[in-house]
């Protein structure tokens, strides 16, 4: 049959990886609206991550500078 389209499954993270922050003509908004993604799953994953770097790298370096 002609024009039906293909489905393609994404996991969320494969999503996530498709968005161009920088991109010069489509917004992350029209973006995440193309790909049935929340434009929240990928700001998450922005915070969750400098969580991460805070929680691993910061912290430890901080609470060693405060017992001195």
């Amino acid at each position: 049959m002609i024009g039906l389209k293909k489905s393609i499954v994404l996991s969320l993270e494969d999503k996530r990886e498709l968005i161009d922050k920088d991109h010069p003509h489509l917004s992350i908004t029209k973006q995440c609206d193309m790909l049935s993604l929340s434009k929240t799953a990928v700001i998450n994953k922005g915070i969750n991550s400098m969580c991460r770097i805070w929680s691993n790298d910061v912290i430890p370096i901080a609470m060693k500078l405060v017992a001195l």
